[in-house]
């Protein structure tokens, strides 16, 4: 049965050679094939390789018919009720049997074919490729045994093993995915193989960004888990965990030249001055009440002979008076800073013996105040002077010395007004105290600036022992004590005795009691206050609840519930304003003492009431009671008795979100007299400044006390729940179910709030919290899109005075480049990076995508229009990240045609103009479109696309660059300006690869051009790998973007195959310069579209020299070649002009004579059939011609050391005979005998014997004899280090090869033509004879890298 099958599969193969051959030869009449065969060599698209490429396509297409037979189950479709049952070819035993036993034997034939190159190699590996990458799972564990029998002759060319590596990792992941995943262990485990492999062999062919993208993770999971495989392994050698170690060197490097290739992890750039001068403000402007000044470092960092010393003192003195940044607290700061710089600077100098600061730091003062243009303002005249006096104050800076400069100068001085700082005295009344106190509060900032919180804290602990002493302890006295010591400044027994003291007090105003009170929910005495005019009425009530509740924990909630529950009558009971107001002031006089017979005061439990129960009370006052109210918390704040804060959080932010989502005309009306109350209460509180009758603040002291009430809101942490509630705010103002007398007082107060110089302090102190307050509502998908324009425009009116309108497109960059400095660029960020939110939202309505989409086009053309630095640019870029896609749509081409602008205004050549500038511009602007599209390369899907014409303008504008960078390198190698040249280059590939990145970027254009500039960037590579001009830096690089070029050319769709070798360079490996190193020559070799050569021609060459070089061509392997002189001779036409010469030698075999240079003698081989088997007549014609023979050895000493009997009884030969070198021609008889033979007599043999050879050669034998067999294994024949020959080359015309011809082989040709054939006959083969021009022709070795094998 096995040797049935193996027979069928044999004769069904050569069936199909069969029919292969006869389709060929039936196309060719029969008349014509001689010519067609004989001519295929001369004519100009001739390939010897042809008949091998054909027959690979025999032999796979054979194998693939095989492979088709192997099919899986189609997966039932729902809602077709079809029964259907599938039955594989492998599921019988049988049919399985057969068909592997078919599938061996043409494996078998394919190894032969393929070692002695029958089948094309690159063709046969080409559809290896495309098959593992297209058949299914069932076919694909075939595959990959015949993969891994061939990888070898893979890994040679990048360009079969890049798709195969693709091919590869996309079954992985689909075997992965597949739930019959646990029976695929095996294939799974055979291409993890492969992968590996093929990724220590040829590293380069994963230098693909498309595939990293794709599969990098999946790759770096396959490395680790082969290193943890081998780890474990205990017994491993040395040369294993080398071989590990180059396995993770070589991972780092593909992974960071595709990172390089995808613009990831850019290096930062170094800071520059706009960089620093930015940190340092952000440092500034963080000081607060909490700062300790002497930690601040400024200066530290810098020398201060350095340029960076004089740029951060004009940051320091210019931020601290210039009217861009807010805070009465920044002359001291300012001051403060130098001073710690001059005592530290001054340890420095007596360390190591130099001169004192104190010069120094003079003349840098008095410098900037003569060049610096904030103080030559003189709007900054007054701030300038309050800076100079608390220079002068610690000697920084000496008057004299200022004055005695300008007199020489023959100037004016800069007039001093002195701020004085009235230290903290002993206080003779309450008041005075409590003045003090809200000043020190009011202007913490400054003290800190100053670092007189040790002084402040002593000075209040001196306070607090005097106040005690006199039986009077002071709650806020002790709670601001504690807050300015905050553990640092008292000394430990000093801090001990405020706690206790603080203690003290709070057990004397609310006892301890294992039995509390309760309090009960009425307290009707509150309401009788109303009626009760008595001046002591309020402290008597507040001191009689007290006695009675103090123990209760709750009795201050309780009286303040009561207290707004009796508020709510007063209006029925005082029917004048007047009198509602002051019976309202009587309720606020007993809550201010209900506050102070608390131990920590009551404010805690109203913002509990206000969050809890309070809601539905306050929601249900009328408009008449909230003016009651309104006077109740506008005392009690000014007293202290309420925050500020308290208020906010607890009323009035709760009421803005309430009106905000009211979504109807109905629900808004419910809360109109609540927002218009908690407005009124909000403006009193934050804006008011003024006092009035009746109505808190009446005097100075309340309206004091109410602005150190207020500047709490713009402190941390309460600073960032106001940021958050102004998206609130203008979402209030655009809510149509309000009225609009609502709407418009809730502008006005935002915009009045935001224009506050306190306000924007707090913003530039912490811009991050405003970034994220508006980031979390423009993000909300709940938020109307039309409702983003007027958050942003709130947003810039907070960031900059009198700026909210929309950005104007004309004034797009004219506007930004004001931002653009350091006073304004943190904010302005924040407020580009919305505003560009904004209109990227506009792009996607139709109603506004036209004018959103002039004014992107006008801002980017402003942008790039228009020179900026290398920190501008990366600014500009940082604003831009976050933004859609669309947007960084338009900054991407208006930027690439910005680079093509600038590309096109090179000079040709290159040597002139200024090329610095123009690739110094071309820089940037791939810089600032690096860093746009970075935060969308982390989703492939969302990047950009590329306009048509403008990536047709960048492509060719590439080319055009390309070229002439090219021709400057060719022909001024060793120019000076071959550095810039040098950098275009660089820049030029990098830009390249920025391009290839985007969708749109393979236009028709762009796939024409991409030929050419494969080529040029192949020949780049030539010239910067090699020579005077090699450039390890430049050299890579080029090799890494012809990678890009040549996998990113997009694949026809419709197409069933492709050319994997498609733009792939062609030049011969002998080509290569000599003194390219080897890395880079194995780099371009894999690069090459050859494979494995064939061990015939390996290392052989013709040899061809001119006046300058000899020239070397590779010689082809033609295996198929012999196919042309099968069957009959053909006669020729009777037409033919060539008829009467001599017929054409039949050439069988594998390596053609052509090869060696051989010529035709005329000379036939000798049979014994032509000698009718009688050995002495095949002697004496041997003995008298220059011939081969197909005899063997044993046969010719046979019949060389037979001589017939008449020969040796006649004797030896006449003399004449001897000396007689050509002989007269015999003459044959031809009569025949009885047996049909030609009959000879014994003279005629001895006439015979002495016949010469008609042919002048007396070559022997040697020259010609075959050659040895060169059949090797498929494993020798494919090994990874065999980088020399090729199986493809040009063709040769054996016709114009040198082959001397002799005139007595014509003559004797001539006269021999009758005679030689009709005695030896037209069947017989013609003896060639090898000319001088073969004999002597030495064996040359092409230049070539050296084979090498590798031990498997």
């Amino acid at each position: 049965m096995w040797l049935f099958l193996v027979l069928y599969g044999f004769f069904e193969f050569l069936e199909e050679m069969r029919r292969y051959v006869t389709q060929v030869l039936s196309k060719i009449p029969p008349s014509s094939q001689y010519r067609v065969q004989a001519g295929l060599r001369n004519r100009p698209a001739y390939n010897p390789t042809q008949y091998s490429v054909e027959w690979a396509n025999v032999v796979t297409s054979y194998m693939r018919k095989q492979l088709l037979e192997i099919a899986l189950p189609m997966a039932p479709r729902p809602g077709l009720n079809i029964k259907h049952t599938f039955k594989g070819v492998l599921a019988d035993q049988d049919s399985r049997d057969r068909w592997l036993s078919r599938f061996t034997y043409c494996l078998a034939l394919l190894r032969t074919f393929y070692s002695e190159g029958l089948v094309d190699n690159r063709t046969f590996l080409t559809w290896l490729v495309q098959q593992t990458g297209s058949c299914n799972l069932a076919q694909l564990g075939f595959m990959l045994r015949l993969a891994d029998e061939y990888l070898e002759g893979m890994l040679i060319s990048r360009a079969l093993t890049r798709p195969f590596v693709d091919a590869c990792l996309n079954r992985l992941t689909e075997i992965r995915a597949n739930p019959a995943k646990d029976h695929l262990a095996t294939s799974e485990s055979i291409l993890k193989n492969l992968i590996l492999r093929a990724f220590i062999t040829l590293p380069d062919a994963f230098v693909s960004p498309r595939l990293w993208v794709q599969y990098s993770g999946l790759l770096e999971e396959l490395f680790l888990e082969h290193l943890d495989k081998v780890a474990v392994d205990t017994q491993s050698k040395q040369s294993v965990l080398a071989l590990n170690q180059t396995l993770l060197d070589t991972l780092t490097d593909v992974k960071t030249r595709n990172h390089a290739m995808l613009f990831r992890d850019l290096p930062p750039r170094v800071l520059g001055s706009l960089s620093s001068a930015l940190s340092d403000i952000k440092l500034l402007n963080s000081l607060s009440g909490k700062s300790d000044m002497e930690a601040v470092c400024f200066f530290d960092d810098v020398a201060e002979d350095s340029p960076a010393f004089t740029r951060k003192l004009d940051t320091l003195l210019t931020w601290s008076v210039t009217p861009l940044q807010y805070g009465d607290h920044r002359p001291y700061a300012a001051a403060s800073i130098l001073r710690f710089w001059r005592g530290r600077a001054e340890e420095r100098a007596i360390r190591r013996d130099r001169d004192s600061p104190d010069d120094f730091i003079q003349d840098h003062l008095f410098d900037w105040l003569d060049s610096s243009e904030a103080a030559s303002d003189a709007a900054n005249l007054s701030s300038i002077a309050l800076l100079y006096g608390q220079l002068v104050k610690p000697g920084l800076f000496s008057y004299p010395k200022y004055i005695q400069r300008l007199i020489a100068r023959g100037e004016v001085g800069l007039s001093s007004s002195e701020l004085t700082l009235f230290a903290l005295e002993h206080a003779s009344s309450h008041e005075l105290l409590t003045a003090v106190i809200q000043t020190l509060q009011q202007h913490m900032e400054v003290w800190a600036c100053l670092n007189m919180m040790a002084n402040i804290t002593s000075s209040l602990y001196t306070a607090h022992v005097t106040w005690k002493s006199r039986g009077v302890q002071s709650r806020p006295l002790l709670n601001l004590l504690l807050d300015v010591d905050d553990g640092h400044h008292l000394e430990q027994a000093a801090r001990e005795q405020v706690s206790a003291d603080s203690s003290a007090f709070a057990h004397a105003l609310q006892p301890f009691s294992d039995n509390p009170c309760t309090v009960p929910a009425a307290l009707p005495e509150i309401l009788l206050l109303a009626t009760d005019a008595n001046l002591e009425a309020p402290s008597i009530l507040a001191n009689s609840l007290w006695y009675k509740y103090r123990s209760a924990p709750d009795w201050a909630w309780k009286v303040w519930d009561n207290t707004i529950a009796s508020l709510r009558q007063i209006p029925s009971m005082i029917g004048d304003i007047a009198g509602r107001r002051e019976c309202a002031l009587r309720y606020a006089a007993f809550l201010r003492h209900v506050d102070q017979h608390t131990p920590s005061g009551f404010d805690r439990h109203i913002l509990e009431w206000f969050i809890g129960s309070g809601k539905n009370e306050v929601a249900a006052l009328t408009q008449e009671a909230w003016d009651v109210v309104t006077v109740v918390l506008l005392y009690l704040t000014v007293h202290g008795a309420l925050a500020t804060t308290t208020v906010l959080q607890g009323l009035i932010y709760p009421v803005w979100k309430m009106a905000c989502n009211a979504t109807s005309v109905e629900q808004a009306s419910t809360v109109e007299v609540f927002l218009t109350a908690v407005n009124e209460v909000c403006k009193n509180l934050l804006l008011r400044d003024e006092c009035s009758d009746g109505f808190p603040p009446v005097d100075f002291c309340e309206v004091h006390g109410l602005q150190t009430r207020r500047r709490d809101v713009y402190r941390a942490p309460y600073f960032s729940l106001l940021v958050e509630n102004i998206p609130t705010l203008v979402l209030l103002e655009q809510n149509v179910n309000l009225s609009d007398y609502l709407r418009q007082g809730s502008r006005a107060l935002r915009e009045a709030l935001c224009t506050m110089s306190v306000f924007r302090l707090g913003i530039y102190r912490d811009l991050d919290t405003v970034h994220s307050a508006f980031e979390k509502v423009l993000c909300n998908n709940e938020v109307a899109e039309d409702l983003h324009e007027p958050l942003i425009n709130a947003l810039r009116l907070m960031l900059n005075e009198g700026q909210q309108g929309c950005l104007e497109p004309a004034a797009g960059w004219q506007m930004l480049s004001t931002f653009l400095s350091p006073w304004k660029l943190a904010a302005t960020s924040i407020e580009l990076r919305f505003t560009m939110k904004q209109l990227g939202e506009a792009l996607l309505r139709e109603s506004s995508r036209d004018k959103a989409s002039a004014c992107l086009d006008n801002l980017t053309s402003n942008v790039f229009g228009q020179g900026m630095n290398s920190e501008e640019a990366d600014f500009i870029a940082e604003m831009m990240k976050g933004v859609s896609t669309s947007v960084a749509g338009k900054f991407v081409n208006a930027g690439m045609r910005r680079i093509s602008d600038l590309l096109n205004q090179c000079p040709r050549p290159l040597g002139n103009g200024d090329l610095h500038h123009i690739f110094t511009s071309v820089g940037e602007v791939l810089r600032l479109l690096t860093n746009v599209v970075d935060p969308l390369r982390a989703e492939t899907s969302s990047m950009p696309p590329l306009e048509q014409n403008t990536q047709d303008k960048v492509v060719r504008a590439l080319q055009s660059v390309f070229s002439a960078v090219f021709d400057a390198v060719s022909e001024s190698k060793d120019s000076p300006g071959m550095n810039i040249v040098s950098e275009a280059t660089i820049l030029l590939a990098r830009i390249v690869q920025f391009d290839l990145g985007f969708p749109g970027a393979w236009t028709e254009e762009t796939k024409v051009i991409s030929e050419r500039l494969c080529l040029i960037v192949a020949d780049l590579s030539l010239l910067y790998g090699s020579g005077s001009t090699l450039d390890p830096l430049t050299f890579p690089l080029l090799i890494d973007t012809l990678h890009y070029l040549l996998d990113e050319y997009p694949l026809d769709p419709k197409a069933t195959t492709f050319d994997i070798f498609h733009n792939y360079p062609h030049f011969e490996l002998h080509s290569l310069p000599s003194d390219m190193p080897f890395d880079y020559r194995q780099k371009i070799r894999a690069l090459l579209p050859y494979v494995a050569p064939n061990a015939s021609v390996a290392n052989l060459a013709y040899a061809s020299k001119d006046a300058l070089e000899t020239n070397l061509t590779p010689v082809q392997n033609r295996p198929w070649e012999w196919t042309e002189n099968l069957g009959d001779r053909l006669a020729p036409e009777a037409n033919d002009d060539k008829a009467d010469e001599q017929t054409t030698v039949r050439n069988s075999a594998s390596l053609p004579l052509e090869l060696f240079a051989a010529r035709p003698t005329g000379e036939r081989i000798i049979s014994s059939s032509s000698t009718g088997f009688n050995s002495r007549v095949e002697g004496e014609m041997r003995t008298l011609q220059d011939a081969s023979s197909s005899e063997s050895a044993l046969k010719r000493d046979w019949r060389e050391t037979r001589v017939s009997p008449e020969r040796a009884i006649s004797g030896p030969p006449r003399r004449a005979e001897q000396e007689d070198e050509v002989g007269a021609m015999p003459t044959f008889n031809t009569n025949t005998n009885n047996n049909g033979n030609n009959a000879k007599s014994p003279s005629e043999y001895r006439a015979a014997s002495r016949v010469a050879s008609p042919a002048s050669s007396v070559r022997s034998r040697g020259s010609v004899q075959p050659p040895a067999s060169l059949r090797q294994s498929p494993a020798s024949l494919l090994g990874l280090t065999r980088l020399s020959g090729s199986s493809v080359g040009e063709p040769i015309d054996v016709d114009s090869l040198d082959i001397p011809a002799s005139t007595s082989t014509s003559h004797n040709r001539e006269k021999r033509t009758n005679t030689t054939e009709s005695s030896m006959g037209s069947e017989d083969p013609d003896i060639v004879e090898l000319s001088s021009h073969a004999a002597k022709k030495p064996k040359v070795r092409p230049a070539v890298a050296k084979p090498r094998t590798k031990k498997r």
